[in-house]
Formats: C-alpha cells, sequence, structure tokens
C-alpha cells in the first residue's frame, strides 16, 4: 500500500509538472492532463479448485503534449493505471490469494480529427507493470515488468479547454504466468475520461 502511494505521488507530481493540451482541430501546441474511470481486469489463469474473481473498477491520471499540424496532433504521454485485483478463494474456507496490479505508462499519441469537436485517437510504447501476489499462509510477492502497451479511443471537444474521452487500454503479458515467471500478467481497461487542455 505505500508502495502505491508512493507511486501515485510521483505520477501526480509529474502531471502537475507537465501541464494540458490542445483538444480540438485548430488548437495550438501545448500540454494536457486527464483522469479516466471505469471497468479493468488483470487476466489471470483459473486454478483447479479454486474459485476466482476478477474485473472492476480502473482509473487512470495522465499527461502529456501534442504538436498539432492542420488536422493530425502527435506527441507522447505519461500515465498511471489502476487495476482491480483478481482474487483466489480456497475451498473450505481456507483463505485466499490475490493478484494486484497498477502500471507506469510512457506512450506516443496520435490524434485525427473528424470534425470540430470529434477526433480518434491512438497509442502505443511502453509500460511498467508492477504486480504483486499475496496469498495467505505464504509471503507477498512484488514483481516488476516492461511490457508492450496500446490503446485506442475516441474524443469530444466541448471547447479549446475541456473534452471527455473513451478510450481502451491493453498491456500486453503472458496470462499463464505465475509468481516463479515473472507474474507480467495482461491488463486492460475502457476508461470514459475528462482532459483538460491549457
Amino acid at each position: 500500500m505505500i508502495k502505491c502511494i508512493k507511486t501515485f505521488n510521483v505520477i501526480l507530481a509529474m502531471i502537475l509538472t507537465l501541464g494540458a493540451s490542445a483538444a480540438i482541430a485548430d488548437a495550438n501546441n501545448g500540454a494536457y492532463v486527464g483522469v479516466g474511470a471505469g471497468y479493468g481486469e488483470i487476466y489471470s489463469h483459473d486454478i483447479a479448485s479454486l474459485n476466482k474473481s476478477s474485473g472492476g473498477f480502473a482509473y487512470a491520471l495522465n499527461a502529456g503534449y501534442l504538436w498539432n499540424v492542420e488536422r493530425f496532433s502527435y506527441g507522447a504521454e505519461l500515465s498511471f493505471n489502476g487495476f482491480p485485483e483478481t482474487k483466489y478463494d480456497y475451498p473450505s474456507n481456507l483463505g485466499s490469494a490475490s493478484v494486484n496490479a497498477n502500471s507506469i505508462n510512457l506512450m506516443a499519441v496520435g490524434q485525427v480529427y473528424v470534425g470540430n469537436n470529434i477526433s480518434f485517437l491512438a497509442k502505443a510504447g511502453g509500460a511498467i507493470a508492477m504486480d504483486t501476489f499475496t496469498s495467505t499462509g505464504s509471503n507477498d510477492s512484488d514483481k516488476t515488468n516492461l511490457q508492450p502497451a496500446v490503446a485506442a479511443g475516441v474524443s469530444y471537444a466541448f471547447n479549446q479547454n475541456i473534452s471527455a474521452n473513451v478510450t481502451g487500454l491493453y498491456v500486453f503479458g503472458d496470462q499463464n504466468s505465475d509468481v516463479n515467471e515473472g507474474l507480467n500478467k495482461p491488463l486492460m481497461s475502457v476508461l470514459a475520461g475528462l482532459t483538460y487542455s491549457f
């Protein structure tokens, strides 16, 4: 928990430093900040005789910079994503195990404007995935992996400063990996968000 709080504070500081960007077709070059919330999941394998539950609330904080060329923008984005835990319940009330994950993503961004207010965006880059495995009667295991990540979405600009978006993210990994293999689970989220552009 302390580790997650420290990570959040680092990302928040980065966001406040970077600022926010242009959101519509005639926007100027600039930086942006955003927040999103919705559904996410850690893709983890099934384990025989254990009841698995996964999926739930996910969120993201992001900041980036875009350069605008007519109806196209390109740039870079840094984000922090939180995912819901995947939980395994042991039979006969003997305890439980869980996998938790957060990621810090650095991605290239491309955005195409199809109207004064609507744009489509695509992102690709890398994610530093921080996974934690906990189990009743055993020590916790923390793993950090560098994993490829992609995202795509659509955005609607209310004005030069504020836009809303829906974005899907996928962090590639090995669904069948275990603690000894690095715990590099695939991660996904579909979030609705708001972006503020300076």
